[in-house]
């Protein structure tokens, strides 16, 4: 028997470099919903927008005024449906029935939802899980399958609609979103903390609440606005009185008030040129940056890198003037990073390594898996065998 043998290097090379985002921005008026009254908002066949995609998400702020058994917060709702509604005691039922009529739950626990305080909470679906995120957090999950399909199913906000089983929320709401993908808890955490601008990627429905005078007269009002295609989204405002303290836009408005909208920074390499970053104050008044740490100078609103890799933290301030008051501090963060550090990892597959023995001498199958550390930021374009010399071409099957 002849013995048979190869030696093979794998050679790794094009790492493909993507960038986070995010803004910062703050509201503080609402909608109040009674239910007393079954006041909702609904769109109708807006299902329309998350139909046949990968992923949905539904996201919003809400403030119990009681808890009751039987409170729809939002959804879809009908041959299939996507929505969550409040059970006794605080419980929250999440469901996600797909289009073979196969119904997935997660129900939370007790006390979930927590009278007279605001909460957010995220229902999200990713193709192969249901997940619900509460104030930032995973509540739980569940493992789903299969796609929504329908695109004639209304999304609702206050209540759950189906045919005898109307369910209506008592409280109010604020910055609710529709999403045709879903979104990762760090995009949940950072839509909490920074105002959405209407141009994000998936985005497909977005009510800021912010319409009328808190309180006031607002019986004009029949439609409530979408930041994502207006009119075409807007939604219809149902029952709702539309003047006093309940059952309409309240809040207040503060004079004084501003806040700093501040572009995200994309992640560079070390060897990048001086960028500009940009922010703005709702007071039209000017931002000022600040390097708090990392790699990194500023000047106005020009950053240099200095050649070394690490996070570099950015803040942009406004100290007031005039009518307004300093606005909260807005702080950005980046990697900066040495390509050569980040290199992938190769799990040789086929052959083990060593010298490979074979009876016959005849073909043998060539297999790796390749991964790399911050996978949100690099991928491996392609990966080479290379044996005695000679090199061969991987081909790739999307698993690893």
């Amino acid at each position: 028997m002849k013995n048979n043998y190869l030696k093979l290097t794998l050679i790794t090379m094009a790492l493909l470099f993507t960038a986070l985002s995010g803004l910062r921005a703050q509201t503080n008026q609402y909608l109040h919903y009674d239910c007393a009254n079954r006041d909702y908002v609904v769109l109708e066949n807006a299902s329309q927008y998350i139909a046949n995609k990968p992923g949905i998400t539904i996201a919003g702020w809400f403030y119990d005024d009681q808890l009751g058994y039987g409170q729809g917060l939002m959804g879809f709702r009908g041959t299939q449906g996507f929505y969550m509604i409040q059970l006794a005691d605080g419980k929250v039922e999440c469901r996600f029935q797909n289009s073979a009529g196969t119904l997935f739950e997660y129900v939370a626990p007790a006390n979930t939802v927590i009278p007279q305080v605001w909460q957010h909470f995220a229902w999200m679906y990713d193709g192969s899980a249901i997940k619900l995120y509460v104030n930032g957090i995973l509540k739980g999950s569940k493992p789903a399958s299969g796609t929504f399909t329908a695109t004639n199913i209304a999304f609702a906000i206050g209540r759950s609609i189906l045919a005898g089983l109307d369910f209506y929320w008592c409280g109010r709401t604020d910055e609710v979103s529709v999403w045709s993908k879903a979104l990762t808890q760090a995009e949940v955490q950072d839509m909490m903390d920074n105002e959405l601008t209407g141009q994000e990627p998936g985005l497909e429905m977005y009510y800021k609440f912010n319409q009328g005078v808190p309180g006031g007269n607002n019986t004009s009002i029949t439609m409530l606005t979408s930041q994502v295609d207006s009119p075409a989204r807007d939604a219809d405002l149902i029952n709702f009185r539309m003047t006093g303290e309940t059952s309409n836009f309240n809040g207040t408005l503060d004079p004084t008030y501003q806040a700093i909208a501040f572009a995200p920074i994309p992640n560079k390499l070390n060897n990048e040129p001086p960028f500009a970053i940009e922010a703005t104050a709702t007071s039209g008044l000017p931002v000022f940056f600040n390097i708090l740490s990392g790699p990194a100078t500023v000047e106005g609103n020009i950053i240099t890198l200095t050649g070394a890799p690490g996070l570099v933290e950015v803040e942009a301030t406004q100290p007031g003037g005039g009518q307004y008051n300093p606005a909260e501090p807005v702080i950005q963060r980046f990697n900066v990073l040495d390509p050569q550090t980040h290199v992938p990892d190769i799990d040789i597959r086929n052959p083990l390594a060593g010298n490979v023995y074979v009876p016959v001498l005849s073909p043998i199958q060539l297999a790796a898996i390749s991964t790399i550390d911050f996978p949100e930021l690099f991928s491996v374009a392609w990966v080479k065998f290379r044996i005695n010399g000679q090199t061969v071409d991987a081909q790739n099957f999307w698993n690893g």
